[in-house]
Formats: structure tokens, sequence, C-alpha cells
């Protein structure tokens, strides 16, 4: 069995009828066993959700929705969207099944899907790379592998979650409601991706206890273009980020298939341009960053080495290769398999505190350049151009 889950809506009606166009296709087909489509019961949304109803294939739910204090769009999003994720795997009875998440404003090509679903037996299991790497690293949490449209390389856990597919019972671990009160607390304003981070994060804190400051001291990861300029040389060149970086490189390997397909099957159309161009078909309108330049994505991954692709201030994986050859070939550029080993080998003893110096070394690091960014983007906002004078000074 297959089911596709649909969360949320879209005020565009267009965009609304493509992304259902492939899971009505493929319901037709066969191959696609159900769709259930959850949003909220709010009468205002009765005119968006109305299309939907032309369709005797897909299990409208409504649910009540959740009344969220907080001052952030981006923690208020993530509860909304948790609430309808959960209120649509309650409709899955069989947790072995398979389950497409997807929301209005996600398009994905038919044959694309297609294969993803025919395909779950093969890119669902892990590589083994046992034979290379002789450490009992921590087992996977998820029965199989959930696939992900792009992960990031350089920020654990910072994942696409407007579509993913997996067991229904691995991806019940994505809607934890200690997640909901966490994200609340957790960055601040500026870290937009908090959401991103929180959906996966949590099932992997027991067995991985290197992200627990990570998810603590998340502000610190702001993800300002001008500061991951600053921030990606510095982490570099620390050993612990080098930790940070091969741990999730294990969980991506063991627990997640990345596929972002190429230019043109794949495309996300986000809330507010979805509202700017309410009328517009979704071919007029712009898509995310990550699909519309997935080509561009693909080259700087460069599989085969290890840091180029950190250096970067987005450091988008658009498929498998770049964590697959970190452990299953020769790495270049100084990095090595004895390094990689090592490496491992303190990831398992981390608890013994073997990283304790290092890991503070590192966060004070960032919060130095975090202070001193906060502290000239407010110079900067209170006399425009100041940095800029002060630096060309030399002073």
């Amino acid at each position: 069995m297959t089911t596709a889950i649909v969360t949320g809506f879209t005020v565009n009606t267009p965009l609304l009828r493509a992304s259902f166009a492939p899971l009505l296709s493929l319901h037709r087909k066969g191959l696609i066993d159900r769709i259930v489509y959850v949003t909220w019961d709010t009468p205002a949304n009765d005119a968006y959700v109305a299309p939907v109803q032309e369709w005797p294939e897909v299990e409208l739910v409504r649910v009540p929705q959740p009344n969220v204090t907080c001052k952030s769009w981006h923690p208020r999003g993530f509860i909304y969207q948790s609430r309808n994720i959960a209120a649509a795997l309650d409709r899955v009875t069989d947790p072995d099944e398979l389950v497409f998440k997807t929301r209005p404003g996600f398009l994905i090509d038919e044959t694309v899907l297609a294969n993803k679903i025919a395909s779950f037996d093969k890119w669902g299991v892990a590589p083994d790379f046992s034979h290379r790497i002789p450490i009992a690293m921590p087992p996977s949490p998820l029965k199989s592998r959930i696939w992900l449209p792009w992960g990031d390389a350089g920020s654990p856990f910072c994942f696409e979650d407007a579509a993913f597919m997996g067991r229904a019972c691995d991806l019940r671990q994505l809607v934890n409601p200690l997640a909901e009160e966490l994200v609340l607390y957790s960055g601040d304003a500026i870290s937009l991706n908090i959401a991103h981070i929180m959906r996966y994060i949590l099932p992997f804190f027991e067995e991985w206890p290197i992200f627990r400051r990570y998810l603590r001291d998340f502000s610190l990861f702001r993800m300002e273009l001008q500061y991951r300029r600053q921030m990606a040389p510095l982490s570099v060149q620390d050993p612990f980020y080098w930790h940070l970086v091969i741990a999730h490189a294990w969980i991506l390997n063991s627990s997640f298939h990345i596929d972002c397909g190429r230019a043109g099957e794949m495309n996300l159309v986000d809330t507010s341009s979805a509202q700017e161009f309410i009328d517009r078909p979704p071919e007029e309108i712009n898509n995310h960053v990550v699909y519309r330049d997935v080509e561009l994505w693909r080259q700087l991954e460069e599989p085969g080495t290890f840091l180029p692709i950190l250096t970067h201030a987005g450091c988008r994986l658009v498929d498998d290769d770049w964590q697959y050859r970190l452990f299953s070939g020769p790495v270049e550029q100084g990095f090595t398999h004895e390094n990689l080993l090592t490496i491992l080998a303190n990831l398992k003893a981390f608890d013994t505190g073997l990283l304790h110096a290092m890991e503070k070394n590192y966060y004070a690091a960032l919060s130095a350049l975090y202070c001193d960014f906060h502290r000239n983007a407010t110079i900067e906002s209170i006399l425009p151009g100041a940095v800029a004078e002060t630096h060309s000074s030399g002073q």
C-alpha cells in the first residue's frame, strides 16, 4: 500500500491543481492507493479547499486550527504543519505502509514520483560500509531510509520538509510532540531554519549526544547569508566542526536518501509567492532556489572531496554522492581514511568527555563571531555605512 498525504492549503488555485495532478493520475493507475488531504476547518479557507471536492479520490479531512502564540512565523508554521501531518498519519493504520507527504505548492513530475515509489525497496536500504569501517556506529532509529529532495551538508538536519517519503512508522518520528515545545525556545528570530532542523533531529538525540548543544545553541548558526559567509571559513578550520559534520554525514547515509532529480522535475512555490501571484499558473512563479539551480548544487558537492562544499555559505546536497563517497572510497584534499576512522571512534566515545574541550572552544568561537556580527549589524542599522567606513579606515 502507498498513501499520499497532503497537508496545509494554498490560496492559488492553479497551484493547488498542479500539486494534486500527479497524485490523482497515479491513483487512477493504481500506484497510489489513497490520497488523504488534511487542512484546517476554518471557514475562511473554504474557497481554497473547494476544488479538492471535485476529486472523489481524495479523502478530505478538516481539523481545528491550533491556537499558537509566538512572535515568529517559523515556529508557528512548524507546529501547524506537525499537527496536519500527525492527523494525516492517524488515518494510516499499517505502520509499514509507504507514505508520500507533500503540500500544495510542492510540484513533482509524475514519472519521477512513480519511480521513487516503485524503487522503495532499493533506496530504502542504507549502503553497508562495514567492510571499510570496522567501528560499530549507532544504528538508525528508522526502519527504512526516508527520501528527501535535499539536505544540507554543513548544517546538520537542515532538510526539505515540504515533501518526503518513507514508512508510516518512520514518518511518525518526525512529528514528536516534544519538538513543538522546543521549537518555541530554540534559536532566535534570525534562525529561520530552526523548523527544518526540529523536524528531523530528535530521533537521533539518544545515540548522538554531539547534537545536544547544537540544538541548544542553534542561534549561533543563524542563516543570514552574510553571517554564513563568515561562519563557513571559521568552521572548516575547527576540528570539532569536522566531528559534527561527519556524525551528520553518517546519519544521512544510514537514515536518509537524498534525491532532487533534475532541473524541472521538482519545484516548490512558497506561501508568500503563491499569495503574491494568486491567479498565476505555477510555471510563471519563481520557484525555490534549490530546485531552480539543482544542477549547480550538484556540481558544488564535489563528491570524492570533503571540505569544498563546506566552505560555501549554502551546502545543499541534492543526491547521495557526497556522503556515499565519503564512506565508500578514498577522500581527497588532505582528509584521509585514517582521519575518518579517528573521528568516528571519537564520536563513539563522546559521552566520556573526550571532545568536551574541543566542543567548548568551537562554540566559544561561534559565540564571539555571533556577538561581533550582531553588534556590527546593529550599528549599521543605526548609522548606515558606519561599519564599512570603520573597516576601510583600518580602525
